[in-house]
């Protein structure tokens, strides 16, 4: 199975380190799509497929800090909620994001 190629990628500074981001942009101007994967330590590969479901709205798949393409610290102080969600804030204000909905697995 193939994905399309991001139409941007790239990291984004948060506590703890950086985390790195695709995004896809979709065909109007419906909120983001945030799409936050499992883990510990699962990347947002096996959440691909999404993209092609979601065509009617931007698509940003990131890898949390210690998984995937992202930085990998390996500090277990970086993983509690609070600081989670301080990545979704950080995402959110690299790429200007005002409206967002959420989508984790």
């Amino acid at each position: 199975m193939t994905f399309p190629i991001p139409d941007d990628s790239g990291f984004v500074p948060v506590p703890g380190g950086r985390i790195w981001y695709r995004m896809n942009h979709g065909k109007n101007q419906k909120a983001a799509l945030i799409v936050i994967h499992g883990g510990p330590g699962f990347s947002h590969h096996y959440l691909l497929p999404l993209l092609d479901m979601c065509q009617d709205r931007t698509v940003i798949l990131y890898d949390q800090l210690d998984a995937g393409a992202s930085d990998r610290p390996c500090n277990p102080q970086n993983w509690h909620i609070d600081r989670f969600v301080a990545e979704i804030a950080c995402l959110r204000q690299h790429l200007s994001l005002d409206k967002v909905c959420l989508f984790g697995n």
